[in-house]
């Protein structure tokens, strides 16, 4: 992704955070560490597989670029809040 992508996607995700009901939604940066990242995926869709303790034998964990992209899919497909 390039920064202005980034960017476009951590706007959306801090906003969706702030705008639910549910509380707990963390905080992303543009220079969030994957952790960070999982925990708002999974934050957004608690059935998801997205933490380390949720991968299940055989399965890769996600790496650093992989839940970059699975977030830009999350606010790609809410049309980033339009």
């Amino acid at each position: 992704m390039t920064a202005s992508e980034f960017r476009r996607v951590v706007a959306w995700a801090n906003a969706t955070g702030r705008a639910s009901r549910r509380a707990g939604a963390p905080t992303l940066m543009i220079d969030s560490p994957r952790r960070d990242v999982l925990a708002w995926l999974a934050w957004h869709d608690p059935n998801g597989t997205f933490v380390d303790e949720d991968v299940r034998d055989g399965q890769d964990p996600h790496s650093h670029e992989d839940a970059w992209v699975m977030l830009q899919e999350v606010a790609a497909a809410d049309d980033y809040g339009r």
